[in-house]
């Protein structure tokens, strides 16, 4: 297997456990709470993983404008 495909596969198994994990944890947090998590998130590069936080910072707070700001970004 090369490389690059093994390491991409393993990239999106990471991604997609950490987007479940974030969808099972959200009653432990609050909304702000997920907002800054993304934001470290989206700062080291990580955009599949911060999107996903700020999607759950959204739907646990439609109101929360970083959140929907994050989303777009």
């Amino acid at each position: 297997m090369n490389p690059m495909t093994l390491r991409r596969s393993s990239s999106f198994v990471f991604a997609l456990a950490f987007s479940m994990l974030s969808l099972t944890l959200p009653s432990c947090n609050g909304s702000k709470a997920f907002v800054k998590r993304a934001a470290k998130m989206e700062a080291a590069g990580m955009m599949p993983q911060a999107a996903n936080l700020y999607y759950t910072a959204v739907m646990k707070k439609p109101t929360n404008i970083d959140a929907m700001m994050g989303l777009q970004r």
